[in-house]
């Protein structure tokens, strides 16, 4: 089911003008939203727990971390959902969030704007502007496909992204959680959304 709404998905977008397109999206987005709304809301302890159990995540571990806190139907705030994923793979552990700029790499090359490492916001969802704005979080150095990390493996996966030729080749922060046996999950995402298929 999931194979066949994204290539429907893709379909509409070639086909469609963008504005019929986008008139279509917003209606699932809404459908969605009243289904999410019929749904009881998740809590800590079952966050916790789903993330234990289910996505298998431990203590040390490397994750990576997909989101969209807008599908997931919390009881608590993105803040406290950051702070679970933290205790969780603990002080020895690392988080790493993609932290993509709100521009097309080609776009991006034609256009003025300047990629500033400490301020420019994350467009990939609120989990991961939570995680750049961390004291303690490393953002690599790339202007389209940067990623912020936090924890032990954090300096390591970040540097000499912006030297690497592809943005998820080897010598990115992507490759290198692969090559230390990371875990990538979603969180309110499909697989669509997962940044480890283009290493």
């Amino acid at each position: 089911m999931l194979k066949f709404l994204n290539t429907g998905k893709s379909f509409l977008k070639k086909c469609l003008p963008s504005t019929s397109y986008r008139h279509i999206r917003d209606l699932y987005k809404s459908y969605q939203k009243k289904q999410k709304a019929n749904r009881k809301p998740f809590s800590k302890i079952e966050i916790s727990k789903i993330l234990q159990t289910q996505l298998n995540i431990q203590e040390n571990d490397l994750i990576i971390v997909h989101s969209s806190v807008e599908n997931l139907n919390l009881d608590f705030s993105p803040i406290e959902l950051f702070s679970i994923l933290k205790n969780l793979v603990g002080p020895e552990g690392t988080l790493v969030f993609p932290t993509h700029i709100d521009i097309r790499a080609e776009d991006f090359y034609k256009s003025d704007k300047v990629f500033d490492v400490r301020r420019t916001l994350s467009f990939t969802g609120i989990l991961s502007e939570i995680a750049r704005r961390q004291k303690e979080a490393k953002r690599s150095l790339h202007p389209f496909n940067s990623v912020c990390a936090i924890g032990k493996e954090a300096s390591f996966l970040t540097k000499d992204h912006h030297k690497s030729l592809l943005p998820c080749g080897p010598n990115t922060p992507y490759y290198r959680a692969i090559e230390r046996k990371g875990k990538a999950i979603g969180l309110g995402v499909n697989t669509e959304f997962l940044s480890l298929v283009h290493c």
